[in-house]
This record gives structure tokens, C-alpha cells and sequence, in this order.
């Protein structure tokens, strides 16, 4: 049975996955109630036919004790969904995302200013939490002085676990202080608008009506959560990569074009989602496996990364393989709208990194938070030298 909390699974899935993609690549947990996908081709199927796996009822494993303050672009179905998506989508495209490029580049150079020059850091802490959440909440318009206290929500919503009861009551406490605090921007960004993703969203017209509070706060509570918990992820993950194997940093240095390409195989390699959810609406089936209607099931998009029925050599980190169309981001009508983010600020990260430091070396047992959808260091102590 394959149990997304168990030790096996968060210290390191993909042995796993690879004994799940060949014998049980459609799995159920009677004690969850979910089924889970491993194969990419399933993974890809489900993406794709968003009128069979719907997202409405939820996205995570926690049946419908999701804590979240409001509903979230992810968690939508048509035509609702692409409604709300292209009443925000002005504030993402490439030529909007490339005028976060300065703003990124400053912050990161910053950060590791501010322990470059002592040899060693605590990673998460001082560089891949703070740039992010830096980034997301200037894009909504959140206090500086507040930013610290939306990292700790995040944490007590993304890494609760449905068996851990301890976990869950912070989590609804972090969902209603989210609710709160974005009732409050959206009172002031009513009375004077600004240059933010809350006024846009305040400003927007769905089907000629303006946007109701519950929406405007499911959009920012998005952002918070999974625009940052993303990015830290992938920092977090991309250091681990390269720390285990030299060779690549040692080519990610000597070609600096590579970074690009890093970034794309460190989605692929090892994923910051995991996994999402899905509900079915009708009996599927999926490699020979039936599916039947009303079942939660969720595609796991780590395992689909590492199948070697679609990566050759799946198992090898390589930043110089050619980019392929890995799930690390979904597909389909669900496609993160804050990839091209995601991706400019972990390249940005990366190269500042890279450039600046050598000789990494992980030098404490690297801590992890348990969670049956994402993945990522939460503690990440790191030496180098000064290049």
C-alpha cells in the first residue's frame, strides 16, 4: 500500500515510485480513500480530461477537510475557472514576469550578501523562504512587516497530515487569520487602489459582475501558499542536486547558460508538488486498472517526472538534458499560472549561487516537513567557499 506519510515515502520516494510504476501503478489506500497514478502517461491522461477528473471537490488528500479560507483557482472547474484565471492572467504573462527580473536579481544578491562572506548558511531561511515570499507579497500587496507571519501560515496549511490531529488545528487557525487579513486589504484596496494583484482582482468583471470577496481571497491565498511554497522548494531542491553531484555543478559553473536547463531538470528530477488531487465523476480506466466514479484520487507528479517510459535515463540528474514535458507544473487547463515566476526567481537564485560559491558541502542531517503533496528541505545547512 502506498502511504504518501510514511518515513520511506518523505525521506526519498523514487525507488518507490519505480516498484509502483511496475507493479501497482494505479494504487488504493483504504485508509486515506484515494487511489494514486504513477505512470506518466495516466498522470498525463488525467491532466488532460478535466470534465472526467474534476477539481472542484477538492485537490488534496484530506477529504474534504481542506482548511483553506476561501476557493482557489486550482480547486475550480469550467467554466468558472478559465473565468477567474483570465481576469488575472495580465499580471503573469512574459512580458509581465520579465519586469520582476531587476526586482529578483537585487533580492537574491542581497540575501547572499548577507552570509557570503561566512562560509556557511542556513539555506531555506536565509535565501529560498525569504525571496519568494518577498516577491508574492509585494505582487499582492502585503506589509513588509507582515511577511514573516504569512510564512508561518503557509507552513501550518501545506504540511498538515489528516492523521496527525496536532496538525490540523493550526492549519484551520492559519486559514481563518488568511481570511481576516485579506478582508482587511481588500477594505483598503476599495477605498484607494493600487498597483497590486488585489486591485486588479477588485477592478476584474466575470460574466459583467465584479469578483465576490470569497474569490479575491482565494486568489491570494493561492499566491501565498503555492507561489512561494514552490519556489522555496525548488531552491531548496536544486542545492541538494547539485550538491550531490559535483559533476553537474562543476558544468552549471562552467557554462553559466546552463541554468535554464537546470532549473527545468530539477522540476523533473525532484519536483517541489509531488502530487495533487482529482475526483472522478465517472468509472475510468487507467492501465488496466478501473477506477470507479466518486473516487479521490491523486497523480503523482514526482513519479510520473521519474518515469523512464518517457525520461530516458530517469534517474540521472543531468542539467544538460533537453527540456521535456515534465508535469512538475501540470498541464492542461490547471497549468500553474505562476510557473514563469517560479522558474525566473529559481534560475535567478541559482545563478547568484553558483557564481558567488563553491565547494558545497551539506553538513547536518537535512529536515524535512511531512506532507502528502509537496517536497522540499525545511532545514538545509550548507558550507562553501567564496569563488
Amino acid at each position: 500500500m502506498f502511504d504518501p506519510y510514511s518515513p520511506e515515502v518523505q525521506d526519498d520516494p523514487y525507488p518507490l515510485y519505480q516498484r509502483m510504476r511496475d507493479s501497482e501503478p494505479v494504487a488504493y489506500n483504504a485508509e486515506l480513500d484515494c487511489w494514486f497514478l504513477f505512470r506518466f502517461d495516466d498522470v498525463l491522461t488525467a491532466v488532460h480530461d478535466h470534465e472526467t477528473f474534476v477539481s472542484g471537490q477538492g485537490i488534496s488528500v484530506m477529504h474534504g477537510r481542506d482548511t483553506q479560507p476561501a476557493p482557489t483557482l486550482i480547486a475550480m472547474d469550467n467554466p468558472l475557472h478559465d473565468e477567474l484565471r483570465t481576469a488575472v492572467s495580465r499580471k503573469f504573462t512574459p512580458r509581465a514576469i520579465k519586469e520582476f527580473e531587476p526586482i529578483v536579481r537585487a533580492l537574491a544578491t542581497e540575501h547572499v550578501d548577507a552570509f557570503v562572506d561566512r562560509g556557511s548558511c542556513e539555506l531555506m531561511h536565509e535565501l529560498a523562504i525569504p525571496v519568494p515570499m518577498i516577491v508574492v507579497g509585494d505582487l499582492l500587496g502585503v506589509r513588509p512587516e507582515d511577511r514573516t507571519q504569512f510564512r508561518e501560515w503557509a507552513d501550518a496549511l501545506v504540511h498538515q497530515d489528516p492523521r496527525r490531529p496536532e496538525t490540523l488545528e493550526p492549519a484551520r487557525a492559519a486559514g481563518g487569520a488568511l481570511g481576516q487579513y485579506f478582508a482587511g486589504v481588500i477594505e483598503d484596496r476599495r477605498r484607494q487602489p493600487s498597483d497590486d494583484l488585489v486591485s486588479d482582482l477588485i477592478a476584474a468583471e466575470v460574466r459583467g459582475r465584479a469578483l465576490e470577496f470569497q474569490e479575491i481571497v482565494g486568489f491570494a491565498f493561492l499566491l501565498i501558499v503555492a507561489g512561494t511554497e514552490t519556489t522555496t522548494n525548488l531552491i531548496g531542491n536544486a542545492v541538494l542536486a547539485l550538491t550531490h553531484d559535483p559533476s553537474q555543478h562543476a558544468a552549471l559553473r562552467a557554462d553559466p547558460s546552463l541554468s535554464t536547463g537546470a532549473v527545468e531538470e530539477v522540476l523533473r528530477y525532484d519536483g517541489p508538488v509531488q502530487g495533487l488531487s482529482r475526483v472522478t465523476v465517472a468509472d475510468v480506466e487507467l492501465s488496466d486498472t478501473v477506477v470507479p466514479a466518486g473516487s479521490r484520487l491523486q497523480l503523482r507528479y514526482g513519479s510520473a517526472n521519474r518515469d523512464e517510459r518517457e525520461f530516458p535515463d530517469a534517474d540521472t540528474f543531468d542539467v544538460r538534458r533537453v527540456p521535456g514535458r515534465h508535469v512538475a507544473f501540470g498541464h492542461g487547463i490547471h497549468h500553474c499560472l505562476g510557473a514563469a515566476l517560479a522558474r525566473l526567481e529559481g534560475r535567478i537564485v541559482i545563478e547568484e549561487l553558483v557564481a558567488r560559491t563553491s565547494d558545497w558541502e551539506i553538513v547536518a542531517p537535512v529536515e524535512r516537513w511531512a506532507s502528502a503533496e509537496v517536497r522540499g528541505p525545511s532545514r538545509l545547512e550548507l558550507t562553501f567557499s567564496r569563488a
